[in-house]
């Protein structure tokens, strides 16, 4: 104790330095509850959060699976019927399984469903066109609706039509070039006319399907102006998009 602890301002102060004291003590003690009971509700939440997740991820878990096997048997419908349509139509199930595949590695491998792929097949060949070129075909008509972004099965319509006729008329043309495909070009490189006397040679019933069918191969084998346009779009988002359907379909 200091000598001049009788001193009053010496006792005054010390007095307050206690004081000081016992309250840093107080806001300590409070500190550490308050950080004790923190922790605790931090603890108690993470707990609830936790449980909670776990119930949300069970919950999830259930309804991906219920939809995952919805799906499977949707598709596996799909494919199912696929085969039974082909099968009938070809009347070999042997054949029918063999065009099947050729028409899911198609779909896989273009910006074209399945479905849509299968379609085209079924009414080409209900056409007329036979088991072993229908793949060629659709990968053709393909090339050209890709390029001028056309429905696949608007083209195999008028493909179809003409082939069923036999031979091409006004209006065939006029379906053929709305769309915008360059058949009087072609038609007019294989007769060695003028592009406008191609109409003349239409009316006279000079041209058959078996020219069409020469210029749609003229335009898209190599070389021609769609050519390699059904890889080319399937490489773009959409067709990757497409492609990876496909391919998550099949597996």
């Amino acid at each position: 104790m200091p000598d001049n602890y009788n001193d009053p301002v010496v006792f005054a102060a010390m007095m307050q330095t206690d004081k000081f004291e016992i309250g840093a003590n107080k806001v300590k003690r409070c500190a550490s509850d308050m950080q004790k009971s923190v922790a605790a509700e931090g603890e108690k939440m993470q707990n609830t959060f936790d449980k909670l997740g776990g119930r949300i991820a069970a919950a999830f878990a259930v309804t991906s699976i219920a939809a995952f096997t919805r799906e499977l048997i949707k598709i596996r419908g799909e494919y199912q019927a696929i085969e039974v349509s082909l099968s009938t139509i070809l009347g070999d199930q042997a054949k029918a399984t063999n065009l099947m595949g050729e028409l899911t590695h198609t779909a896989a491998t273009t910006p074209f469903q399945l479905q849509e792929v299968a379609k085209g097949a079924t009414s080409l060949i209900a056409y007329g066109e036979s088991a072993e070129t229908v793949n060629d075909t659709l990968l053709r008509l393909g090339d050209i609706a890709s390029g001028l972004s056309i429905p696949l099965n608007d083209l195999i319509y008028l493909y179809g039509t003409t082939m069923v006729q036999g031979r091409v008329f006004a209006m065939d043309m006029r379906q053929f070039m709305g769309r915008g495909i360059p058949i009087a070009e072609e038609l007019a490189k294989q007769f060695g006319v003028a592009k406008d006397k191609v109409t003349e040679l239409v009316s006279e019933g000079k041209v058959g399907f078996e020219h069409i069918k020469k210029a749609i191969e003229g335009m898209t084998d190599e070389g021609g102006k769609f050519a390699g346009l059904t890889e080319a779009v399937s490489g773009t988002l959409k067709g990757a998009t497409s492609n990876l359907r496909d391919q998550i379909d099949m597996m």
